[in-house]
């Protein structure tokens, strides 16, 4: 897994981007024609030093 992180100055311009991505929910997303063994996670952005434990919530996932 690759994790590019977000520069701190575009945080509060992509909110949206974030609320998007935070709402990627396996049972929010129906993945027609795959097998139930898929799941698909949004995450917060990522920051370099942002203390907001992005990393820890990734690996915390189901």
């Amino acid at each position: 897994m690759k994790i590019e992180p977000k520069r701190t100055q575009l945080l509060n311009q992509d909110q949206w981007k974030q609320e998007l991505l935070e709402s990627i929910r396996p049972e929010n997303i129906e993945l027609v024609g795959e097998n139930d063994q898929v799941k698909l996670y949004g995450v917060k952005f990522f920051t370099y030093n942002d203390g907001r434990n992005v990393e820890q919530e990734i690996e915390n996932l189901p």
